[in-house]
């Protein structure tokens, strides 16, 4: 196969692809002839070249043909039976792209020319003719190229069936069906005959003659059996005209009798179509589509497809069933149809017969009566009294499901029986008379009682009930509705009523009712001895003869709590009596409602409490002598820690107001060695002058334990001795060491609340802490941890009296500490505020709460560095060149000088009065910077005035004044001197707490001087 053959093959099956699509748009269209007009430019250009005997260059244009010099025609070019029928097919597809019915019928036929083509060449191939694989001595067309022309002519026949010579053997029919079986024939048989004689005739088996002779007769045979499978079905086609004569003069018989009868009959065959209608049918539903049934049905209209096995199964029984029908004038009809099955010749059912009557009207009819029926059903099931319907002999007819329920019977044990079962057997005659003479003369009577009227339920028991009688006439005669109601409850409620007026006037408490005018309509006894006034004096009169002067407001508001239907219970006032003098009351105050529910008045219950008045003042009084003294008893056990330059923290202690205002709350800051502080929290459990003795003892020891530099879980096993020897005694607690020149913290915890991370990202976490028992249980080692931990980070302490209450528990006090520690550090706010923001979120009322409340918050440096200095005079000038290389390092803007002045007159205060070791520690927040010298020596600095001819002593008094704060402290092992100033200028990037130029720090407050901090105990 040539280049150019096998590329207008692939161009051509692409077009036919495009063809076969069943919606092609218009760009599959506009592809469809783009490949079939360059296939046709190919092969015309070819036949051009054949026609006039020239080289137009397009047999190479593709591919090179390097196969040698040519005989008789150019390299590459395809065969001329090819290019001819390239361009037939080429020219197919462009006719079939115009969708018309007449163009389509010439791209069949000329597809059929394509295939016949590709056919020759195969048959040529099969036979072995060479003189049909090319004309004359040009190149012949390649097997794959015939096989390619006659499949592309047989999918270009077949690519519109709708239309032209396709259509003959595509469509549903008798004579298609006839037609495809002899085009196989046509196209298969003879050519294996041609091919058998060829074969017999080269083996030599019988000369041309015979062979001849014998492709002729078996021609003769397939066209005989192809001409009686013809008449075989020409035969069946007429056999079916006859009996579709037959059907039709029945169907016109069975018309007449169908038009003249009022009902719808039709008949369907088995797949439900409509074989026959009769008149009456196209009247109801016109002559359009077949109407529609409701939803209920199988079938539009009912037929033999929702109902095949009942009519077409062994027994062919009829059935019959009612429907709803929508007739043509869009009115929905009730009809009772009867479907049965039409029997064939044969024996059978091939059809199936219907009648339909119209019972609209009727059913109608029926369904009105149901639903009166059902209507008086409800009404009767509806009533809140047991209603019974008697007729004129005293029998049960009738009854609602509250008669079963007031008298215990069953409809089944009422329903036939006399009435006077409902009734006391001693009452029967008396019953039986009173509805003999009711019968006589029917007279509607209403709702009425009496103290003898009693009904007698099922077993036994007889109450007291209430009965209305109304006569109704219906077909049977008159009967009589019964309503009975139950009054037993509102006769216990009227004995109760009695008996609550003797309570009520016998009442210690005065009781009075007032109307909606503020006049008093009741006064018991015990008003009128605690006012004075009589019960004459006082109902008719106003309220406000009890109201003293000023509590017009007061009662305004009572007022207005009443009408929206408020009770107002044990409200404290105070009162007027008739002789002027006023007492303490305490009123219980609620609406009086009628029984639409709208406020009538009000009623009140009033105490007396003066004497109680008097008794709790002087408790009060003792009371706060007692809280007086254990509160100064409290402060001296709580001492305030000093404030810590380095870390600053806030802390909030808040004692609880409930009993003697003491408790077991404690926290402690304790300076350490190295650059450590150590944090303690802990929390005695129980409240009051007990629990505050026991922390007394445990803060001094823990302070004293962590000064001797034992570490956190050695602190903690020498707490537990301590709290062991203490009887009943239970402590949690939580001792950290914070490590400024690490940057981690070691951790040991007795059971005590987890503490709180906040992160410079302000994110919040949990630092787990190995689980623990709290102090005094005994008996399980306490172990800790050391945790890394971000420069700039917060620590959070506290104890359970912060985050659990009444009004939450545990894990939702700690989630809710979680997210305003986030939101408070995300907002930049000061510890101080965060702090303070938490005790009035989690304490909103510190009146009403019953515990402790401890909070600490403390903020690590966001950055640290420590150098060691000699003790000789190079030590000013390396402080001070350390100071500036550690502020480049933090990539501030510019060294401070007043750091550097004041840096200088430390390390040289230290180098002339301390002793070695010394070292220089630098501390960076996001608002301040802390310097700290450390040395040696145990003389603390202080200030003096030096005279004017001194040469030294001037060095603290310019600490004293350029440092924001400066301060002391004593170490193990030696003293500290610090100062801490603000930053002169916002930094250009802080890495350590995330703040890039120009944004505000936070303004935090610093420790003030000699360890006299601002986070005071609260």
């Amino acid at each position: 196969m040539k280049p150019n053959s096998a590329v207008s093959l692939l161009l051509l099956s692409l077009g036919l692809l495009g063809l076969a699509h069943p919606h092609p748009g218009r760009r599959v269209r506009a592809a469809v002839g783009v490949c079939a007009a360059t296939a046709a430019a190919v092969a015309g250009t070819t036949l051009l070249e054949y026609g006039l005997n020239l080289d137009l260059g397009v047999d190479q244009l593709l591919f090179l043909d390097r196969g040698g010099a040519p005989v008789v025609v150019p390299p590459g070019r395809m065969a001329l039976n090819t290019a001819v029928g390239i361009a037939l097919e080429s020219l197919a597809q462009l006719v079939l792209l115009t969708s018309r019915r007449r163009a389509s019928g010439i791209a069949q036929v000329v597809s059929l020319v394509v295939a016949l083509v590709g056919l020759l060449r195969l048959y040529g191939f099969v036979n072995e003719v060479s003189e049909l694989e090319r004309f004359g001595q040009y190149t012949g067309m390649a097997l794959p190229t015939a096989i390619g022309l006659t499949l592309l002519g047989i999918g270009s026949f077949l690519a519109l069936p709708e239309g032209g010579p396709a259509r003959l053997v595509t469509q549903r029919s008798t004579t298609a069906m006839l037609g495809q079986r002899m085009l196989v024939v046509t196209l298969m048989v003879p050519p294996a005959l041609g091919w058998l004689g060829l074969r017999g005739h080269d083996l030599g088996w019988y000369g041309t003659r015979l062979g001849f002779t014998l492709l002729v007769t078996g021609n003769i045979v397939v066209t005989g059996t192809l001409a009686f499978l013809a008449l075989a079905t020409a035969d069946r086609l007429e056999q079916g005209r006859s009996r579709a004569e037959r059907a039709v003069r029945a169907y016109a018989q069975l018309r007449t009798v169908m038009d003249h009868t009022p009902a719808i009959v039709f008949l369907r065959d088995l797949r439900g179509r409509y074989l026959a209608v009769n008149s009456q049918f196209e009247r109801v539903f016109g002559s359009g589509p077949v109407p529609t049934a409701d939803a209920a049905d199988a079938d539009p209209l009912p037929g033999p497809v929702g109902h095949r096995d009942q009519l077409t199964g062994a027994s062919r029984r009829a059935i019959q069933f009612e429907s709803t029908w929508t007739s043509a004038d869009g009115t929905a009809r009730r009809f009772l149809t009867s479907l049965f099955p039409v029997a064939d010749e044969a024996g059978e059912t091939y059809a199936v017969g219907g009648v339909s009557t119209d019972i609209t009207e009727r059913a109608d009819a029926q369904r009105e009566k149901e639903r009166l029926q059902q209507r008086f059903r409800a009404l009767l099931e509806a009533t809140p009294d047991a209603v019974v319907i008697v007729d004129r002999s005293g029998d049960i007819v009738l009854v609602n499901a509250q008669t079963e329920a007031m008298f215990g019977y069953t409809r089944e044990e009422l329903l036939g029986r006399t009435v006077e079962l409902l009734v006391p057997e001693h009452r029967h005659r008396a019953h039986v008379a009173h509805r003999r003479a009711f019968a006589d003369s029917p007279v509607a009577s209403p709702l009425c009682g009496g103290p003898r009227l009693h009904g007698r339920r099922k077993n036994g028991e007889e109450f007291p009930v209430e009965t209305a009688l109304n006569p109704l006439r219906t077909e049977e005669g008159v009967v009589v509705i019964a309503s009975i109601r139950d009054v037993t409850a509102r006769r216990r409620a009227e004995s109760q009523l009695i008996e609550l007026a003797a309570m009520v006037e016998s009442c210690e408490d005065a009781m009075v009712s007032v109307a909606s005018d503020r006049t008093f309509t009741f006064w018991n006894a015990a008003a009128q001895r605690i006012f004075g006034y009589r019960p004459d004096e006082a109902i008719g009169r106003s309220a406000d003869i009890l109201l003293p002067v000023g509590r017009e407001d007061e009662t305004a508001q009572l007022l207005a709590r009443l009408r929206d239907g408020e009770r107002v219970d044990h409200f404290e006032s105070v009162r007027r009596t008739k002789d002027g003098r006023l007492i303490d009351v305490e009123l219980t105050v609620w609406p009086t409602v009628d029984h639409t529910g709208t406020v009538m008045g009000t009623s009140a219950s009033i105490r007396d409490i003066s004497d109680r008045k008097r008794q709790e003042a002087r408790r009060r009084q003792q009371y706060e002598r007692q809280r007086t003294i254990a509160s100064t008893l409290q402060r001296g056990l709580m001492t305030l820690p000093p404030q810590l330059p380095a870390i600053p923290t806030a802390v909030r202690y808040l004692p609880s107001v409930q009993g003697a205002g003491m408790g077991g709350d404690w926290f402690d800051l304790i300076p350490l060695a190295a650059g450590r502080v150590g944090i303690l929290v802990g929390d005695v459990m129980g409240r009051g002058l007990e629990a505050a003795a026991v922390m007394g003892q445990l803060r001094p020891a823990a302070h004293a334990l962590a000064k001797a530099r034992l570490s956190p879980e050695e602190v903690m096993q020498a707490l537990d001795t301590v709290v062991q020897d203490l009887a009943d005694q239970i402590v949690t607690c939580c001792y950290l060491v914070i490590d400024l020149v690490r940057n981690e913290i070691t951790l040991c915890s007795a059971g005590h609340l987890p503490l709180l991370l906040v992160t410079p990202d302000t994110q919040v976490h949990q630092v787990q802490a190995p689980i623990s028992v709290p102090l005094g249980v005994g008996g399980v080692p306490h172990r800790q941890t050391t945790v890394e931990v971000p420069a700039g980070s917060a620590l959070v302490l506290y104890t359970d009296g912060l985050v659990e209450s009444h009004h939450h528990d545990l894990e939702t006090g700690l989630k809710t500490l979680e997210a305003e520690l986030q939101a408070g550090f995300a907002d930049n706010r000061t510890t101080e505020d965060i702090a303070d923001h938490l005790v009035n979120t989690f304490i909103p009322d510190p009146a009403e709460h019953d515990d402790d409340v401890t909070l600490l918050i403390t903020r690590l440096p966001a950055a640290t560095a420590t150098v060691d200095l000699p003790l000789d005079v190079r030590a000013a000038a390396i402080g001070r060149d350390f100071l500036s290389s550690t502020w480049r390092a933090w990539q501030w803007d510019h060294p401070d000088e007043t750091a550097r002045l004041l840096v200088s007159e430390l390390v040289t205060n230290a180098v002339q009065h301390g002793r070695s070791p010394v070292s220089l520690h630098i501390h960076r927040s996001a608002w301040e910077l802390t310097v700290e010298v450390t040395d040696a020596g145990a003389l603390p600095p202080r200030l003096c005035a030096p005279a004017d001819d001194d040469e030294s002593g001037r060095g603290l008094l310019l600490v004293d004044a350029l440092a924001d704060h400066w301060g002391t402290r004593s170490e193990t092992h030696g003293k500290t001197i610090w100062f801490t100033l603000r930053h002169p200028a916002p930094p250009s990037t802080v890495k350590a707490s995330g703040h890039v130029r120009g944004s505000p720090a936070p303004a935090e407050p610093s420790a003030g001087a000699a360890g006299e901090g601002r986070g005071g105990v609260r």
